[in-house]
């Protein structure tokens, strides 16, 4: 455990989990409990589960478009589904979502065009 990638690893992993706890703690203390604490508390637990996984399992190029549908999927969560509980305007957060993932992916396949790999 004396790797510096896997040490960041676990305290992202332990910083996920807080923030988890806290917002159910946050709900439990405020308001009654309903559907959307526990998903949205899901959700940021499998998002940190994909995040290791990204940063342990893949190499590039796939390491990196990885990392383009995580974060994809983080911005929905903010985006998209906390608009959709607010009764928000949700498709301006649709818009904002098309264009950041838009703008990920072009950089993504420009940087994976243009930088060469890392291999021994």
């Amino acid at each position: 455990m004396s790797d510096p990638r896997r040490k960041a690893i676990v305290r992202l992993r332990i910083a996920i989990w807080a923030c988890a706890i806290l917002l159910f703690a946050i709900q439990f203390v405020h308001h009654e409990i309903g559907l959307f604490l526990p998903a949205m508390a899901l959700a940021l637990v499998l998002l940190a589960a994909a995040v290791q996984h990204v940063e342990t399992r893949l190499q590039r190029p796939a390491k990196s478009y990885a990392r383009v549908a995580v974060a994809s999927a983080a911005a929905a969560l903010l985006f998209i589904a906390l608009p959709a509980y607010w009764h928000g305007i949700m498709w301006i957060g649709a818009l904002l979502w098309i264009g950041f993932t838009a703008a990920g992916l072009a950089w993504c396949i420009q940087y994976e065009r243009t930088e060469p790999l890392d291999r021994p």
